[in-house]
């Protein structure tokens, strides 16, 4: 057999002179030139030659698919109580239960509570008695913090210039089919939304995400900073009104709450379920859970303020028969589909339960 590389262009003999005619494949040729005479070999019979197969690359991708391993309910619901507590903690260091000028505070209360479970002019009647004041300014700083912490939530969490979730996240979700769709936590309405992908989605772009928003949390390049002023700024005007003149600190303490709200908001981003925030008055039976849960346990133990009865508020005002009892000043959390993407029984879905008016200033009904 002829060797490819002594035949002419025309196909003749190596008898021929090559230098006239030179190679059409003059790559081939020098290839073929630094071969070795083992190679030449192998050509000699080129319809059993072998090719060895490629070496087998390192999977690059191994480190999204292991995703950290989710947290226990125990450890969710810690890091949910902690923050109940700084916000009370906050308002009992740095708050006034004394009669104080209230100017603005219809506009003031309507700006921080905006879409609240509680009517502006309720509020007013709160925060204005002395007796719930404590409570109600608890109520307003949660609400600001927690309507900015889910995703799946129809507010103001929903805006990446207020949320509290970093804002590349919002942006991202709301290119989805059924971001637009979904105004709120209702999953038996929205059948054909793939919430095991979603979930998954979630899991996997809160572990790539991790050294940014908790290793290096609230550096200068944590996106979620200008959000925290934001509602820092939409509470003071507010809190102001009350505030303990000459008090060293509250803002540095408020500013610290909220960015422990935003570490909350990652924490629940990062499980591989869906949440809800339940600002109802069904209460969970928890008169059988006050034993096993802290939060209650803890609002019974540590009122806001002193006795106080429906009517405290006075009774030719406006708002003077809405019953302190049914308030909630701190929701319920609830995890209403699981990993999978199915729906979570009732008896399973309440990981903390609400904080009522009532239990944190023992009314006297």
């Amino acid at each position: 057999m002829v060797d490819l590389q002594d035949r002419t262009p025309d196909g003749n003999s190596p008898s021929h002179s090559t230098s006239k005619s030179p190679s059409r494949f003059p790559k081939f040729r020098r290839w073929r030139t630094k071969s070795s005479s083992s190679s030449e070999t192998q050509d000699s019979s080129p319809e059993i030659a072998h090719t060895s197969p490629p070496r087998q690359q390192p999977h690059r991708l191994l480190s999204i698919t292991e995703v950290p391993a989710s947290l226990s309910n125990d450890l969710i619901k810690s890091d949910y109580t902690d923050l109940y507590h700084s916000v009370v903690d906050h308002v009992h260091r740095y708050y006034l239960t004394i009669p104080c000028h209230q100017d603005g505070l219809r506009a003031k209360i309507a700006s921080t509570t905006a879409g609240a479970h509680v009517h502006t002019r309720e509020m007013i009647h709160i925060i204005s008695d002395i007796k719930t004041r404590a409570g109600g300014l608890t109520l307003c700083i949660s609400w600001v913090i927690l309507s900015r912490c889910l995703l799946l939530k129809s507010g103001v969490s929903n805006s990446p210039g207020s949320t509290f979730l970093p804002p590349e996240i919002v942006e991202c979700f709301q290119s989805f089919s059924f971001g637009h769709v979904v105004g709120g936590v209702r999953v038996q309405n929205h059948a054909h939304v793939n919430w095991a992908l979603l979930s998954r989605w979630k899991q996997i772009t809160a572990a790539l995400m991790h050294a940014t928003y908790v290793s290096n949390g609230f550096s200068y390049i944590d996106s979620r900073t200008a959000n925290v002023e934001r509602a820092l700024k939409d509470l003071e005007p507010l809190l102001s009104l009350y505030a303990i003149p000459g008090s060293q600190g509250r803002l540095t303490d408020l500013r610290f709450i909220l960015q422990k709200g935003a570490r909350l908001a990652f924490t629940l981003y990062g499980e591989p379920c869906v949440w809800q925030f339940y600002w109802g008055e069904d209460d969970f039976d928890t008169s059988d859970r006050a034993e096993i849960d802290p939060l209650i346990k803890a609002a019974r133990e540590q009122p806001l303020g002193k006795d106080v009865r429906r009517r405290s508020v006075g009774s030719n005002a406006s708002g003077a028969n809405i019953d302190l009892s049914k308030v909630v000043i701190w929701p319920a959390l609830l995890r209403v589909v699981d990993g999978a993407g199915n729906l979570v029984g009732e008896e399973e879905r309440v990981l903390s339960a609400h904080v009522y008016m009532k239990q944190c200033a023992r009314i006297t009904v």
